[in-house]
């Protein structure tokens, strides 16, 4: 296996030259958006096409399947098949190649156990439909949040059928300072959890880590891209990365508030990423 997958979690940018810049300063090949935001005036035509011929491996988002995803007028707890074709047909007419990541965080709310048996039944309705429409696209299992009332190993212990249909399992973790021991305390505890839920559920599986970052304000940018390397790239996380994790998506690139914005690290941040990249080049993953 080849160097595993290292990118952005898209959130908002005013053009496609801001996402170039940082992918060109952290040596990135790979970009998650979600549909329905994550650039002035919104997705269209010609800047999906653009995008999506940026980087090696792009990640789509859907917001149906997204409880955090609220509007008045529709219901966007649920990835309701036919929502999530329509929200992934434009995307795939252009490139086929890509990632479908099917919702985001469905255990925001603390949900009990109708919820989420309701989720994995359109989830994999979703999953089915996508299979036909979506052939050659791989998908990517829903992230969840990882909190104590957030019940993120009761989800897993309901949903796992649902989720081991997908061809990667996504993970989410964040953390205080950083991922080493070094670093702690204090700790999350995510990464720690990830992993743990993640192989008794998925341990066959291929793992895809579609959201992380570190929260602390205090931390500089460029501090944090050298952690985030060295976590993706050098083993320097408690425990560290197994080599089925096969990509990472840092949250996020969000030029908006980047001044009071704890996770966003453009430019700095992605360039020492680069930087330790460039001087020391990650060894491939056992095969």
């Amino acid at each position: 296996m080849t160097k595993r997958h290292h990118g952005v979690v898209v959130t908002h940018i005013e053009h496609l030259d801001q996402l170039a810049d940082c992918l060109s300063h952290g040596g990135h090949d790979t970009v998650k958006v979600v549909t329905r935001f994550g650039i002035d005036g919104g997705w269209n035509a010609q800047n999906r096409s653009q995008l999506l011929h940026m980087v090696p491996h792009v990640i789509i988002r859907t917001v149906h399947g997204d409880p955090s995803f609220r509007k008045p007028d529709a219901d966007f707890r649920f990835p309701f098949a036919n929502q999530v074709e329509d929200e992934l047909k434009d995307w795939y007419d252009i490139r086929e190649d890509i990632m479908f990541e099917l919702g985001n965080e469905p255990n925001i709310d603390d949900p009990n156990d109708d919820f989420i048996f309701e989720y994995k039944s359109h989830l994999n309705s979703a999953i089915d439909l996508c299979r036909s429409k979506f052939p050659n696209a791989e998908l990517i299992s829903p992230g969840l949040m990882i909190d104590a009332n957030n019940k993120f190993e009761h989800f897993h212990a309901i949903a796992a059928d649902a989720f081991r249909r997908c061809k990667f399992i996504g993970l989410h973790f964040y953390e205080h300072v950083g991922f080493a021991k070094a670093h702690q305390p204090p700790s999350t505890g995510n990464l720690r959890d990830a992993i743990r839920v993640a192989r008794q559920f998925y341990g066959d599986k291929q793992w895809y880590v579609t959201e992380y970052g570190i929260n602390d304000g205090g931390l500089s940018m460029g501090e944090k891209g050298r952690r985030y390397a060295g976590m993706a790239y050098y083993g320097e996380s408690d425990p560290p990365l197994p080599d089925n994790v096969v990509g990472l998506t840092y949250f996020h690139l969000c030029v908006r508030h980047q001044n009071d914005d704890h996770y966003h690290i453009f430019p700095d941040g992605d360039m020492v990423f680069g930087n330790r990249l460039r001087t020391n080049p990650p060894r491939d993953l056992a095969p």
